[in-house]
Parts: structure tokens; sequence; C-alpha cells
């Protein structure tokens, strides 16, 4: 008998439980109920309003977004991260394909709302990612733990 050469032998094992569009590369180990376990089927006859796709855009756009802020935080980084915020993000970019704008306006309103419920600096420095926010979140933090330390 013939082995199947590597990259096959590979694919195969990358196969997630349950297949979509977007699921292909995440693997089935550690299912995450909406990307690649049972949550992540598709009803190929149920055709979504525009409406719909902007709510939809906005929910993954978040999820990846609140993903991202706890990694930038320094919290865990677990198995189900590394495969629900990049599954996010292709959720949102196909969704762009199809309507454009609109997306990335509902993008944005998605930062400025999510953002509002943050530590204003920490948001800052996140979504600017220059030198003078990381140094001001960095001396915050470290006076919070001198206050601490301190009790």
């Amino acid at each position: 008998m013939q082995e199947a050469p590597p990259h096959e032998w590979l694919k195969r094992m990358m196969k997630p439980s349950v297949e979509n569009a977007d699921n292909e590369w995440l693997g089935p180990n550690g299912d995450v109920w909406e990307v690649n376990g049972p949550g992540a089927q598709e009803f190929h006859d149920f055709h979504p309003t525009k409406h719909e796709l902007i709510t939809l855009a906005k929910y993954w756009a978040e999820a990846a977004i609140d993903t991202e802020f706890g990694w930038f935080l320094g919290k865990w980084l677990f198995s189900s991260e590394l495969r629900s915020q990049p599954f996010a993000w292709q959720r949102v970019n196909r969704i762009r394909a199809l309507i454009g704008k609109e997306v990335d306006e509902a993008i944005e309103h998605v930062y400025q709302t999510y953002g509002a419920k943050q530590d204003k600096q920490a948001w800052e420095a996140f979504r600017h990612r220059s030198a003078s926010h990381q140094t001001a979140l960095r001396e915050a933090f470290e006076q919070s733990i001198c206050r601490i330390a301190s009790r």
C-alpha cells in the first residue's frame, strides 16, 4: 500500500469536524463551537439581507477586536483564540467583498463602541501603537503596581 504524500496527510489531519467556506485550515483539534464545531454549519438555502450581513460583520469584528485587545494587554492565549480570531476577520472580509464601504464604516463603529468601554489609555495605545502611547501605558501600569505594593 502506497502512503499518501505528506501534504495530503496534513490536509486530512487539519480537516475540521464541521466544514464551511472559512474554516478549512483551522483544524479539528480544540473545536470552537461557532468556528469549526457544530455551530459552524452553513445553510445554503438561507439568503441574508444586507442589514443582516452588516450585523454579522459587526459581530465578527467585535469578536476579533476583543481577542486582539486581550492579546495586546498580555492576557493568556488559548488555542480557541488562535482559531476564532482569524476566522472572525475572514468572515468580515468575505462580507466586505460583497458590500464594500458600509462594512468598513460598521467596523469603525465597532472600534469606537468597544473602545468606549475600555481603559482610555490602554485603548489609545492599542489603536495607535505609537511609542508615546506604549510608554504612557507602561508608566500607568507601573504606578498601579507601586500603589498596590505599598498597601
